[in-house]
């Protein structure tokens, strides 16, 4: 299945763990090879469309990562606290104060 914004790459050989590694994919695929000529208007125009949301798909994996990354760091602290909150608590003698000397 081709993507139609990204004619030619297909979804299956998209990189998913690293997205610096799909736009290098989409330029990859931007680039005519042995072209003698340099790139005509409309190549220039395509790789320009292309490049476009290559980056922003880039940077919102970045952003996703990071708000990810912070959300664990959220989740372990209330898991933390939690555990402490429902920690056994000591019972017994050991929390009756000393009988006063009479």
């Amino acid at each position: 299945m081709a993507s139609s914004v990204f004619p030619g790459i297909r979804l299956s050989n998209v990189p998913t763990s690293n997205p610096r590694e799909f736009v290098s994919l989409v330029l990859k695929s931007c680039a005519w090879k042995s072209s003698p000529a340099p790139p005509g208007k409309g190549q220039l125009r395509i790789k320009a469309q292309r490049e476009k949301p290559a980056r922003r798909v880039v940077l919102l994996t970045e952003e996703m990562d990071a708000g990810l990354q912070a959300w664990k760091l959220r989740q372990q602290k209330l898991e933390e606290e939690r555990k402490q909150e429902n920690a056994l608590k000591p019972k017994g003698t050991s929390l009756k104060s000393p009988l006063p000397n009479q």
